[in-house]
């Protein structure tokens, strides 16, 4: 996914892109130890980039969507996870005009003898750091029965769910003597 800046003119200009996940994962740029095995994107990954280009600097901003197959956490069902990321680069012609620190946004020394931005790297980054820790297949996931495995989406179980400890045995028996 290369921007081609040869010919680009003062303004505001927009691009879309889909792309094949394999191209961003299984680019040869990248060593297999980039790209974690289990992670699998099912659909094409869409792109919108604009770009607003001034005669000091280039600010690309994109939106990144896709799907990936995951495993539920709470219930281990599959399901189709929707990824969604937004990334801003700021391309500057002139060192002096970086900032010393912005975490939002990086800010990126170009050369104006360079003719192009190859997007893919910052794609990928995005796309891997939007996948959330905790992967739900809905909000309100009832998960499995901790005794018998079941997942209780599905309906319910026939275990006791009263938890059992024994070590709280003796202050149960003293709890319903003082009941009484």
């Amino acid at each position: 996914m290369i921007i081609q800046l040869a010919t680009l003119s003062e303004g505001i200009h927009e691009y879309d892109f889909t792309v094949n996940p394999s191209e961003i994962f299984r680019s040869k740029k990248l060593s297999p130890s980039h790209f974690p095995d289990e992670i699998t994107f099912e659909r094409p990954i869409q792109i919108s980039v604009s770009l607003d280009k001034s005669s000091r600097q280039i600010r690309l901003r994109a939106t990144i969507s896709t799907e990936r197959s995951a495993l539920c956490d709470r219930c281990t069902d599959e399901f189709l996870f929707p990824v969604r990321g937004k990334y801003e680069t700021i391309y500057v012609f002139d060192e002096q005009h970086i900032p010393s620190s912005d975490d939002e946004i990086e800010y990126v020394f170009l050369s104006e003898d360079k003719l192009q931005i190859d997007i893919a790297e910052d794609v990928r980054q995005t796309l891997l750091l939007s996948i959330p820790m905790k992967l739900l297949c809905k909000e309100d996931c009832l998960g499995v029965c901790l005794h018998c495995g079941k997942n209780l989406n599905h309906g319910s179980c026939s275990c006791d769910t009263q938890i059992k400890d024994e070590r709280w045995s003796k202050l149960q028996s003293l709890k319903s003597i003082l009941s009484e």
